[in-house]
């Protein structure tokens, strides 16, 4: 994933928007501060958090016009929400704000709001969805319907008897294949 996606002149909205979600539940903790570093610094700036303009996100969307890069913004700002270590309610309605008034739309945010009503184990279960999903395309692309019946056949009851059907190799082989590597 590129990380590195700001141009030098939307890097002082985009982190007065990430500033705003930091601020969102109170004061700014050091782990949202050094977050809002970092992502300056890996674009080449040097941040100086307390004096980051305040910015809605109506301003951040004007200032950001390309898709790619609001949709950075906001996975940024699902990192910063998260940074101290405590989602809370006010923190999402920031993010879901920035989300809509850039027009990206992230599945993250969703994910975000139920970690802030306590529902992690939910929220592990759709990003587990989301990740095996991504396997799953990746797999299909590459390697057709035999490659996702793989990867998903154990997960749906493919035992012994079926990993000859499904093209897997019994486990002893791919033991040794590990060994030997």
């Amino acid at each position: 994933m590129d990380i590195v996606v700001l141009q030098s002149h939307e890097i002082p909205a985009a982190l007065g928007a990430l500033r705003e979600v930091a601020l969102a539940d109170g004061p700014l903790a050091p782990a949202e501060r050094a977050v809002i570093e970092e992502i300056a610094a890996l674009h080449g700036a040097r941040a100086d958090v307390d004096g980051l303009p305040r910015v809605t996100p109506e301003a951040v969307a004007r200032a950001i016009p390309d898709p790619h890069r609001r949709k950075r913004l906001v996975q940024f700002a699902l990192v910063t929400a998260m940074a101290d270590g405590a989602v809370t309610a006010a923190e999402v309605d920031a993010v879901e704000a920035l989300d809509r008034a850039l027009g990206v739309r992230e599945p993250g945010v969703g994910v975000l709001r139920l970690v802030a009503r306590g529902r992690r184990r939910l929220a592990k279960a759709v990003m587990r969805r989301r990740l095996l999903g991504a396997f799953v395309r990746e797999v299909a692309g590459e390697e057709g319907l035999a490659g996702v019946r793989k990867l998903l056949g154990p997960l749906f009851g493919a035992g012994v008897e079926d990993r000859a059907r499904f093209g897997i190799p019994p486990l002893a082989a791919m033991g040794a294949r590990q060994e030997a590597a």
